[in-house]
């Protein structure tokens, strides 16, 4: 082999090897375009998901403040009824109370009659 055939050969593999790190270079942009696409994608995923979640999150939290408010409604009505409860039976006790008393009172009208008639 002659230098000029030698220059070429040499040239044909520098050529070679730019045309492999251009085919390199090609796939390394590929593969970063396809990470930042997928990247991408789990990023819209996450906000989607996120957002999803927000508002399930937001439904709970209205749900059981709306339990919460209906529960402390029931609590309230049921102490309301308690002291009605109370005061009822307070009432029918002074009503016994009282009919017993006029009962009494009734049973010593009649015994009063009744002396009163003997002795006319």
């Amino acid at each position: 082999l002659d230098a000029s055939d030698g220059k070429d050969v040499a040239t044909a593999e520098s050529e070679g090897l730019r045309e492999e790190v251009e085919r390199l270079k090609d796939i390394q942009t590929q593969s970063a375009g396809d990470s930042e696409k997928a990247l991408a994608d789990l990023r819209a995923l996450y906000e989607e998901q996120n957002a999803k979640l927000q508002s399930e999150l937001k439904e709970v939290k209205e749900k059981a403040t709306k339990q919460e408010r209906l529960f402390n409604s029931a609590k309230q009505d049921r102490d309301l009824m308690r002291e009605r409860m109370e005061r009822v039976s307070a009432e029918r006790d002074e009503a016994r109370t009282s009919a017993r008393e006029l009962q009494q009172q009734n049973t010593t009208l009649m015994e009063s009659l009744d002396d009163l008639q003997v002795e006319n």
